[in-house]
């Protein structure tokens, strides 16, 4: 495991906040606040940037498959998201209170979304138009 701005990084591709999930790091308070995730991350924790109201801007990776519950619940920085083509799962209450987030951009694939992962947010998820069959 390797620390990365106050999140560790398991073996496993599996990204946590410190060692406990609902447990806000204190530099995600002060802002602003944007994370650069490691290549090869496969799944964001439960809870891993829980009310991190500082986190104005994330990028998530392409191998992404997997955000968990409460994984950016109340991170009312947030204006923006674009999830990655190979996400299939969105955790319960994922994006729940982040009410500046106002552009949400869904994968074209089937994305299992979990309960009021989107509650409280301005923006509607949108998925790109798929081609016109000819």
């Amino acid at each position: 495991m390797f620390r990365l701005r106050g999140v560790h990084v398991l073996e496993t591709n599996v990204l946590v906040f410190c060692d406990t999930p609902f447990i806000t790091y204190p530099t995600c308070k002060k802002g602003p606040l944007e994370i650069t995730l490691p290549p090869n991350l496969t799944e964001i924790g439960a809870g891993a940037f829980y009310q991190c109201t500082s986190l104005s801007e994330i990028t998530l990776l392409p191998t992404l498959t997997m955000i968990g519950w409460s994984a950016f619940n109340g991170c009312t920085s947030l204006s923006e998201i674009t999830l990655p083509p190979n996400l299939t799962e969105i955790g319960w209450f994922a994006f729940y209170g982040c009410t500046s987030l106002s552009e949400i951009r869904l994968p074209t694939g089937p994305v299992n979304i979990g309960l009021k992962a989107f509650k409280s947010c301005p923006g509607t998820p949108q998925r790109p138009l798929a081609p016109l069959p000819s």
